[in-house]
């Protein structure tokens, strides 16, 4: 017979006539067994006092642990994107090192190797977010009493300087290279049709001239252009995120989020350029017979665009112009340097950007400046 006590999980009487209560504490199934119910309950009691003062802890494993954080505490916290980047971490870096060690055996000398052997081979960036994954994890581990201390507490990460792979160093391309790309871009067949689909390239114009980041670019609607004011309204974003239910081979999918940050919420101005742009872009669409009230961008059948479709023609565009192929990113990158070297304020540029500060800003563009700062020098000693 098996009744629930009350809060208490469900207590079942065995066929060898002894007691038996299952709980689940904390994503953890736990069994307690006694002749009498009282036995039983008194075990339970202890176990539950024991987790209170977080002195308890249990035979689960580091992957046990961290893929049940994973599903039950980060998952509907952080956005889909966020949440992939983070199992994919956990994934490479993580489970085939240490994920079969229990975790009251896991070490801060065993951890300190796992960081160690991953700064021997990838740039601080890599490294970091596999330290800053491995102590959240474990931190919430202790809250919840399944070891008695961090172990990550005494695990350093190296100075960034001393990394031998260093972190890849931001690519503006040259106004030269800018230009070689567009005139590539806007090739024709001597039938008059455009080689490459004409949407795709004025979105990298846009990029270029806004400084937007491409799943902005992908999100905008008509109702956030504003042709009278002359402004572009942000408040959303396309990420690419792992469909887990999809078959193999068609894993990623394609959702509307909210931006990055609160920063991300904003209205920016735009040069005439960018709005004739956008005004062709639109009497392109009425003349095709495709929507004008919904995405900016669309692809070549009138249906919302994805950022697969977009890199693969910069891409080809990129090796018809006979340039290094480079991602959308780089087109916003090289309106912010544009901006820097011609003496924009990186507090103004911040908010323009959507970046929550502008120390940000000044150190992605740091190079821009010490550049200027060289021609400042020069123009001294010419004094």
């Amino acid at each position: 017979m098996t009744r629930r006590a009350k809060g208490e999980g469900h207590i079942t009487q065995r066929k060898n006539g002894t007691y038996q209560i299952n709980i689940i504490q904390q994503g953890v199934q736990k069994s307690f067994y006694g002749k009498t119910r009282q036995e039983v309950y008194a075990k339970l009691r202890k176990f539950q006092f024991e987790c209170d003062q977080g002195i308890t802890v249990t035979d689960i494993t580091v992957s046990e642990h961290t893929e049940w954080w994973l599903q039950s505490v980060k998952k509907d916290r952080i956005k889909p994107g966020s949440y992939d980047r983070l199992e994919r971490t956990y994934l490479l870096y993580i489970k085939e090192e240490i994920g079969d060690v229990p975790l009251k055996k896991l070490t801060s000398s065993s951890c300190q190797e796992l960081i160690n052997k991953w700064a021997e081979r990838y740039a601080y960036s890599t490294v970091k977010k596999i330290y800053e994954l491995l102590n959240a994890s474990l931190e919430y581990a202790l809250n919840l009493g399944h070891i008695s201390k961090n172990p990550m507490t005494l695990v350093s990460m190296q100075r960034e300087a001393s990394f031998k792979k260093k972190t890849k160093e931001i690519v503006i391309p040259t106004e030269e290279s800018v230009k070689k790309f567009f005139e590539a871009a806007e090739c024709t067949l001597p039938s008059g049709r455009s080689l490459y689909t004409k949407s795709y390239v004025k979105a990298f114009r846009i990029i270029s001239q806004t400084g937007l980041r491409l799943g902005e670019m992908l999100a905008l609607k008509w109702d956030n252009v504003s042709f009278e004011n002359g402004t572009i309204r942000i408040d959303s974003s396309v990420s690419e995120v792992i469909d887990r239910e999809a078959e193999p081979g068609q894993r990623i999918k394609h959702v509307i989020t909210e931006p990055k940050t609160k920063s991300g919420y904003r209205t920016i101005q735009v040069s005439d350029s960018t709005l004739n742009t956008l005004r062709e872009l639109r009497e392109m669409y009425k003349a095709q017979g495709f929507d004008t009230d919904g995405f900016v961008i669309l692809n070549s059948k009138g249906l919302p665009a994805n950022g697969h479709s977009v890199e693969r023609t910069l891409n080809s565009i990129c090796k018809a112009a006979g340039i290094e192929s480079f991602t959308p990113h780089v087109f916003r990158h090289y309106f912010a340097s544009w901006c820097v070297a011609n003496g924009v304020d990186f507090v103004k540029l911040a908010s323009h950007l959507g970046h929550s500060r502008p120390s940000i800003t000044m150190n992605i563009y740091s190079h821009v400046t010490l550049k200027q700062n060289e021609e400042f020098k020069k123009l001294l000693n010419s004094i």
